[in-house]
């Protein structure tokens, strides 16, 4: 355990304070005032007016569902415990002063699809003689500018002056993650790219069609062939805009020799098929459906859906988070970050009756366990603890040494040392 004045001297501070070796700073004496936040990474122009930033959005609302934590494993790396650290703290409740852990994570993950690299970016943190990080009590996400071998240059807010400010981190400090997908999503020629682009002229053959041109054709008495009478035919045509323009109802009059054809249909083009076909085309490389956005998706579709997609993207962030911000010593001690996912969480009531009965039949779960898990209290009963069938009367053995989950040892731990102060 570092001494206080040890930890004094590896505590780092972003914006303020020491200046770290990597950078420079000047402390801004002024405060800026917005009426949007700052602290917000927002979409670029064209993922935003196309149907990608939905996709991204329903994939990043879904992998921040998924519980991030700082955990101890055992030697086949299953869970035992969650470690109590500040880190764990942020990623479970509030990373920073503007926003929640969830509101982070959605805004992270959204962020990685949409740039294709984005970067965690401790703000407070604190190192070991090795220069590792140890401990982190706040974070923000930050833009990746500029690349360099040891270190980064990453565009970040800053909570005291409220504007995003240039800083340059190292390497071994910033949690990188690049996108899973980023051939499908990020690269110069990606299928999101075209989409895009294939959108944006779909967008633009729409404002044509639709921008107050009426599409008629006025033929006259007389030939236009003459310069004379095209310049007579061009007037005409002035004239009925004009009469059309400054009328109160839209009306102009023609003479009785001249015959007015108005052009009623579009000229066809395959725009929209093509932007169908690259959308589908999305969804088989990423494996999404239709149905997972309108939410009429079975059990094997979602499943599927967050073993694909989702699950790729929570193992890049969690593997990267731990080689950056795990110690050595402490990943030889079996720390980790680690995501997990409620399996309950799309099971009807019906079905959750019977998986209920047969986890607590074949002692995989408590009583306590699963009440936890249905959002119930859990009951004051030491035989609610136990993980044996209820079903079968109890033998001598197994009432004399039940089977107790982690959770009730700790707590019969926590009640005899009180007992022992108390005396």
């Amino acid at each position: 355990m570092p001494s206080f004045s040890e930890r004094i001297k590896r505590s780092w501070d972003a914006f303020r304070g020491r200046d770290h070796p990597y950078q420079s700073y000047e402390p801004q004496p002024y405060v800026a005032l917005t009426t949007e936040r700052q602290d917000r990474i927002y979409p670029s122009f064209f993922s935003e007016r196309s149907d990608v930033s939905t996709i991204f959005s329903r994939i990043a609302v879904d992998a921040a569902s998924c519980a991030i934590k700082h955990v101890i494993v055992d030697d086949n790396e299953n869970y035992k415990d969650d470690v109590k650290s500040n880190l764990g703290t942020c990623l479970k409740i509030s990373p920073n002063i503007d926003q929640d852990a969830k509101s982070f994570l959605i805004s992270f993950f959204y962020s990685m699809l949409d740039e294709g690299v984005i970067a965690a970016v401790p703000i407070h943190w604190e190192t070991n003689k090795d220069d590792e990080v140890t401990d982190i009590t706040n974070m923000r996400i930050g833009q990746v500018v500029e690349w360099g071998p040891q270190v980064v240059k990453v565009k970040v807010y800053n909570e005291l002056t409220g504007r995003k400010e240039d800083i340059v981190m190292p390497k071994k400090y910033c949690t990188i993650v690049q996108n899973p997908f980023y051939e499908i999503m990020n690269a110069r020629n990606s299928l999101t790219k075209r989409l895009i682009a294939k959108q944006a002229l779909l967008d633009r053959a729409d404002n044509d069609a639709y921008n107050g041109k009426m599409n008629i054709i006025i033929q006259l008495p007389y030939s236009t062939r003459a310069d004379k009478r095209k310049q007579s035919a061009k007037e005409r045509t002035e004239e009925m805009e004009e009469q059309l323009s400054n009328s109160k109802y839209g009306v102009a009059y023609s003479d009785v020799n001249e015959k007015i054809i108005q052009l009623n249909r579009s000229v066809e083009n395959n725009l929209y098929q093509q932007v169908k076909d690259l959308k589908q085309e999305i969804y088989n490389k990423c494996g999404l459906t239709e149905s997972i956005f309108d939410g009429t998706a079975d059990e094997k579709t979602i499943l599927n859906y967050y073993e694909t997609t989702i699950a790729p993207i929570l193992e890049v962030f969690t593997l990267e988070m731990t080689r950056k911000w795990i110690p050595k010593e402490r990943l030889q001690q079996g720390e980790r970050i680690k995501y997990s996912r409620n399996p309950f969480r799309i099971v009807p009531a019906a079905q959750l009756a019977e998986i209920a009965d047969k986890l607590t039949r074949n002692a995989i779960l408590s009583s306590n366990e699963l009440r936890a898990i249905m959002g119930f209290k859990p009951v004051d009963d030491p035989r609610a603890d136990e993980l044996r069938n209820k079903n079968l009367n109890a033998t001598d053995e197994e009432l004399q040494n039940p089977i107790e989950t982690g959770d009730d040892k700790q707590q019969k731990e926590e009640t005899s040392k009180w007992e022992e102060k108390k005396t």
